[in-house]
């Protein structure tokens, strides 16, 4: 799907991020300024301050801890959508996508105008598909699975059926099919009969339903013989439902199915049609495709052509610009914590030189100094870990609509981010804590 971005400078963006920049450096370094002002100077000179006084550096361990926390919290929800990602690619969706090419047609730009015209010319290049060697099945449809909205043909009811508000109205998505789709598609239909080429507008209406729309207009009953109401039309009932697995149907939807009902071609016909050609070999036929749609009519426009496998991820664009967008903006968020950590902890290792420097000289042992510093450290880690974890909870329960087979609170998301974010900032944090205990107390007491 393309997307547009236009990367020309704009000068109001340009604009808006200098003056952000700025305000925002004005504001963080007014408050040290401040501090700095305060100082009383004798006992500055005689360095009672020589030390790190703890009561002084709240603000910057809660600008750490901050940073840290928002920076789990980002990658928790990276790590949710490509987990759901991962989850989505596994689950069956209910249709066989290998080797099958779809190729999208509009018959009023052919100059079709009537429906018979059209459904002529839908007939005619299914027969010129089919003769193409290595073609198998050929069918077409309206909607491609997994990829369009939910199209409606008007007002479904079911007689005697109490819906919402106590009305017989059901909410349900429809395409319109061919007699080969579910045979091209690979769905099973495992009560009453598919579509056939006598389905026709001269004939009596049918309709194939879901599961779901079964369970939901008819609890309990058999649906053969029902009859639904669309618009003003009676139409009568079989029921079909996904290969595989009985609980899934052909929907946008990958979490749970949809009511969902077929219509033949040739009763309601839509100028629109997308085509499935089902071939037995790995090779895409979307060239030969395109010359046969020339030989028939060469002013009749394809308006798209893809695999059909492409066509069902579209329905995952959500998710993947999601998990791009998180794991982009949670790597930044990432680097700025390991640089905030390591900041502060190399401030806090100056200030405290001569309290080392001391206890070297005392006897006190490089471990015991490298462990000291990263105790410190590793406190603000886990304190901003744990808000950042507590965010992340309360985050992913708001992000559920968007996950794809996964609870809100996964264990793999949430564990790698932990332990990604940790193993950064010990990184971060460990090269200053070395410098400290590598420190020479002679030299240190000696400068102070």
């Amino acid at each position: 799907m393309p997307v547009p971005i236009d990367l020309r400078v704009d000068l109001r963006v340009t604009g808006f991020a200098m003056l952000l920049a700025a305000v925002s450096a004005i504001v963080f370094a007014l408050l040290p300024a401040l501090r700095a002002a305060r100082v009383t100077l004798a006992p500055a000179l005689h360095g009672t301050h020589a030390t790190a006084d703890r009561t002084r550096t709240w603000l910057r361990q809660g600008l750490v801890a901050g940073q840290v926390a928002m920076s789990l919290l980002l990658l928790v929800a990276a790590g949710l959508f490509v987990r759901s990602l991962q989850r989505a690619a596994t689950i069956d969706p209910g249709i066989d996508v290998r080797g099958v090419d779809t190729l999208r047609i509009d018959t009023r730009i052919g100059g079709y105008r009537t429906s018979d015209d059209g459904l002529r010319a839908v007939d005619d290049l299914i027969e010129r598909f089919r003769a193409l060697p290595g073609v198998t099945s050929v069918a077409a449809s309206h909607m491609v699975p997994l990829q369009g909205g939910g199209m409606g043909l008007g007002t479904i009811r079911i007689p005697g059926r109490a819906g919402p508000r106590g009305t017989d109205v059901i909410d349900t998505d429809c395409d319109v099919v061919t007699p080969d789709y579910f045979a091209t598609l690979q769905l099973r239909i495992v009560q009453g009969r598919p579509f056939t080429r006598g389905d026709r507008s001269t004939s009596p209406l049918v309709v194939i339903v879901n599961e779901r729309f079964a369970a939901d207009a008819w609890p309990g009953q058999d649906p053969l013989g029902k009859t639904i109401t669309l618009d003003t039309g009676p139409d009568g009932a079989n029921v079909a439902r996904c290969r595989r697995r009985g609980d899934r149907d052909v929907s946008r939807d990958r979490r749970r199915p949809r009511n969902f009902y077929y219509l033949p071609m040739a009763q309601h016909f839509l100028p629109e049609a997308t085509f499935y050609i089902r071939h037995d070999g790995m090779k895409s036929r979307i060239n030969d495709l395109r010359q046969a749609v020339v030989a028939f009519n060469s002013y009749l426009p394809v308006i798209h052509t893809q695999t059909l496998a492409t066509a069902t991820t579209l329905t995952l664009i959500p998710q993947m610009i999601a998990a791009w967008v998180a794991g982009a903006v949670g790597t930044v968020g990432l680097l700025l914590a390991a640089f905030g950590l390591y900041g502060l902890t190399a401030f806090t290792v100056a200030q405290r030189t001569r309290e080392i420097a001391i206890r070297i000289a005392l006897g006190s042992s490089q471990g015991s100094v490298l462990w000291d510093v990263l105790r410190q450290a590793g406190r603000l880690a886990i304190i901003g870990a744990s808000i950042g974890l507590a965010l992340a909870a309360g985050c992913s329960f708001l992000l559920g609509r968007l996950l794809i087979g996964l609870t809100p609170i996964d264990p793999v998301a949430f564990g790698t981010a932990v332990l990604l974010l940790l193993s950064v900032l010990v990184a971060a944090s460990i090269v200053p804590a070395r410098r400290a205990a590598r420190l020479d107390p002679v030299r240190a007491l000696r400068a102070e």
